[in-house]
């Protein structure tokens, strides 16, 4: 994975700021899925891609602990296997009130 370029003067406050704001939950996600880079302190994705990846978490989740509850081993919440799971989900009627 390639990191970064080095942030310009301000940004890795921000970056800070962001992470602090998230759930317990939500920042050990992002540590273990490596999307937050504890050492830089810093994430490895956009900020834009970051909010599109908390959106679409709780489906996500959900979608995950029915594979789990299927037989299948848990899997990193990745960024990209965040989206994967949620779309997948959309389809299976996960995260409905319905």
């Amino acid at each position: 994975m390639s990191h970064a370029p080095p942030p310009e003067k301000g940004v890795e406050e921000d970056h800070e700021a962001v992470f602090k704001s998230l759930t317990s939950t939500e920042q050990k996600l992002a540590f273990y899925a490596r999307i937050y880079d504890r050492i830089s302190k810093r994430f490895r994705v956009s900020l834009h891609d970051l909010e599109v990846w908390r959106k679409l978490l709780p489906v996500a989740i959900e979608t995950e602990y029915l594979r789990i509850d299927a037989g299948n081993l848990p899997r990193t919440l990745t960024f990209a296997r965040v989206r994967e799971l949620a779309e997948e989900g959309a389809g299976d009627g996960a995260g409905s009130s319905t």
